[in-house]
């Protein structure tokens, strides 16, 4: 075989070995997160507010959607994750029950709920049901979805900490609780009538100059997408371990019990051994 073939042959292998890695990668980065579904809900308009109110010279129902749409073609196309959205366009008023209701009826793994706050703070927050609340003669979330809520939230917070470090604040996590209609009804109504894991994120104080700015900016804006997929990320990627932990845990556990059951009937009788000696 001459040089010319032998070259030939390398190349071929070569893109053979690149396109092969190339697939596993796809395959790989698919199956992680192909059971999982974000149900994703840009804030407003509903029946307690349109959100029309102006920060950084942008309305909240225009930045929510904004970052609602590049979130969701983000996750699509970078991902492969499935989402849904509560609402067709900006202006579309959609209940917090009817939002709710959407993320059941998709099963989805994740009730994303988009906001920007005002006030006198900065930074991004969280907001998970931390207890029951009641409107319209139901009572919930279950305890399950309170619990799932505030694993969501924690892992979420984690996510988003670690792409927006050195942009914008993390404050702490809240519960429903905190915010004016959850200190009311005990929960967000968004959050009674949910079935699956259920946050809120504050994304900017968009009042504040500097977070309205970062968040406005295409950078800010970029930033953002990623630290939001980066918070879904972190918490599927909990839900991933967590089913191989109780996979394992379940083998170890019953082969600790065995062994343990061994190892205690041989203890105890040498026990006995030595009280009959001594005796």
């Amino acid at each position: 075989m001459n040089k010319k073939s032998v070259f030939k042959v390398v190349v071929v292998i070569s893109i053979f070995i690149l396109v092969s890695l190339f697939n596993i990668n796809n395959l790989y980065c698919n199956k992680e997160y192909s059971d999982y579904m974000v149900c994703i809900d840009p804030g407003h308009p509903s029946e307690t507010s349109d959100g029309r109110w102006k920060g950084s010279g942008i309305t909240e129902l225009e930045m929510n959607w904004i970052i609602a749409l590049k979130l969701e073609k983000y996750l699509n196309e970078k991902y492969k994750i499935k989402t849904v959205m509560t609402k067709k366009t900006m202006d579309q008023l959609v209940t917090n029950k009817r939002r709710a209701e959407i993320a059941n009826e998709n099963n989805a793994t994740l009730f994303l709920r988009l906001h920007c706050d005002s006030g006198g703070g900065r930074g991004f927050t969280l907001y998970y049901p931390d207890r029951q609340g009641k409107r319209y003669g139901t009572t919930g979330p279950s305890f399950k979805v309170i619990k799932m809520s505030k694993v969501a939230a924690i892992n979420f917070q984690k996510g988003m900490a670690r792409v927006l470090k050195g942009h914008l604040r993390a404050n702490s996590i809240k519960g429903d609780s905190k915010t004016y209609i959850g200190g009311k009804q005990g929960a967000l109504t968004g959050s009674i009538f949910c079935g699956v894991s259920s946050i809120v994120v504050e994304m900017v104080y968009l009042n504040n100059k500097s977070d309205g700015k970062f968040i406005k900016s295409e950078k800010g804006g970029k930033l953002m997408v990623r630290a939001l997929t980066a918070g879904i990320t972190e918490y599927f990627d909990h839900l991933n371990s967590k089913k191989l932990k109780i996979e394992n845990g379940k083998l170890k556990i019953n082969a600790g019990r065995k062994a343990t059951t061994k190892s205690t009937k041989k203890t105890g009788k040498e026990e006995i051994r030595k009280v009959m000696k001594k005796r």
